[in-house]
C-alpha cells in the first residue's frame, strides 16, 4: 500500500504543478476534464485514488502524456542540482557527503515519526 500512496502523492504534486504551470484554476481544470471541483480537490491533495478513465481525463485537460504525470520530476531536478554541487570533489569528499545526507536523513525520519 506504501507504495500506491507514493504514486497518488507523485500524480497529485504533478497535477498541481501542470496545472499551475498553465494558469488554471483548479476549477477550470475541473471544467476542462469534465469532473467535479471536489474530485480535483482531492485528486491534487492526495486523498483520492483515481481510475484510470479520470486520470485520462486530468491528462487531456492537462494536454500532456500520462507517463509525465506519473513521473517524478521534482527529484530529478534535485539530483541535477545535487550532481553540479558535487561536480569535482574528490572521493573523500563524496564519502563526507553521503555520510552528512545519510544521517540528516535518518534524523528527519525519527524526527517524523515521533510528530
Amino acid at each position: 500500500m506504501g507504495k500506491t500512496k507514493n504514486v497518488y502523492g507523485t500524480i497529485a504534486c504533478n497535477v498541481r504543478e501542470e496545472r499551475r504551470r498553465l494558469y488554471l484554476s483548479q476549477a477550470q481544470l475541473a471544467e476542462r476534464a469534465q469532473l467535479s471541483l471536489d474530485t480535483v480537490k482531492r485528486i491534487e491533495s492526495g486523498r483520492r485514488s483515481i481510475s484510470l478513465d479520470t486520470y485520462l481525463q486530468i491528462v487531456g485537460a492537462l494536454g500532456t502524456t500520462p507517463a509525465a504525470l506519473m513521473g517524478s520530476r521534482p527529484a530529478q531536478k534535485f539530483m541535477e542540482r545535487l550532481v553540479l554541487l558535487t561536480a569535482g570533489r574528490s572521493e573523500n569528499e563524496m564519502q563526507f557527503i553521503l555520510h552528512v545526507v545519510e544521517q540528516a536523513l535518518k534524523a528527519k525520519d525519527l524526527y517524523m515519526r515521533d510528530q
